[in-house]
């Protein structure tokens, strides 16, 4: 059994797993451009707090190298570190939740990969070699939150690749920058209404996260929500099913 293992490629050892949880997937290649504010709204609020992080080293880079102790404090400060220390760690790395040691060194760790990743992005544009990964499902359910969306691909793996391309201010993933990974049945990550409440985000930049996502829609504050306007009548439902998910999370418009 082990040499079976050894003779596996991670993705195949992968597909036995799912496989082995009912949830076998297929990899299919990009067809057509992908808008990208689809893939990152209203679901991944994630994604565009690290494009801003992307925008955010772009002015202190000289740091990484000059002084890293100035740099990852002041990266501390940004919301940035909130994903990382609410999102990543905990889905990723929960012994870091318990060890201060490995935590401080995990985010050092992050804070330079994706330096690296921005540096070679410069150097060379997008990688093609290294698509992005956006899941689909034959079924899709919605996710633990409760969000739904008529949404068909959502974000999955290389979200950095894809934040970058964001901060690059590009609106769309060509066909040879991703891959699809099709699952029998998919729940979406949804990380919104965690970090827009952990960010103490309100309803302005929540609105600006919104219209990245539905172009088409009019959104106007109304206290501490939205009220939405859209031509589309199955959308508007959609939207404002959305924001009722999301508005609690949202930072108390001032008095």
């Amino acid at each position: 059994m082990r040499r079976l293992k050894e003779l596996l490629s991670p993705e195949q050892r992968e597909w036995i797993r799912a496989a082995a949880r009912r949830n076998p997937f297929r990899y299919e290649a990009g067809a057509e451009p992908v808008r990208i504010g689809d893939i990152v709204s209203p679901m991944r609020y994630d994604i565009l707090l690290r494009a801003r992080h992307f925008d955010w080293h772009s002015q202190n880079r000289k740091l990484v190298d000059a002084d890293f102790e100035e740099y990852q404090s002041l990266a501390r400060q940004e919301p940035y570190f909130v994903w990382f220390a609410r999102v990543m760690v905990p889905a990723w790395l929960p012994a870091a939740q318990r060890d201060e040691e490995l935590f401080e060194h995990a985010w050092r760790r992050r804070l330079r990969a994706s330096a690296a990743l921005y540096d070679s992005f410069e150097a060379n544009g997008f990688d093609q070699a290294y698509p992005v990964e956006l899941y689909a499902g034959l079924r899709v359910r919605a996710a633990l939150t409760g969000k739904v969306t008529g949404r068909h691909l959502y974000a999955g793996d290389g979200n950095h690749r894809l934040a970058l391309l964001i901060a690059a201010g590009k609106e769309a993933l060509e066909p040879g920058q991703y891959r699809v990974k099709r699952y029998l049945s998919l729940v979406p990550a949804d990380t919104t209404g965690l970090l827009l409440r952990e960010t103490g985000a309100g309803v302005s930049a929540y609105r600006s996260f919104l219209e990245f996502g539905y172009p088409r829609a009019r959104l106007d504050p109304a206290g501490n929500t939205l009220l939405v306007d859209c031509p589309d009548p199955e959308m508007k439902a959609e939207i404002s099913a959305v924001i009722r998910v999301d508005a609690p999370s949202l930072a108390k418009a001032a008095t």
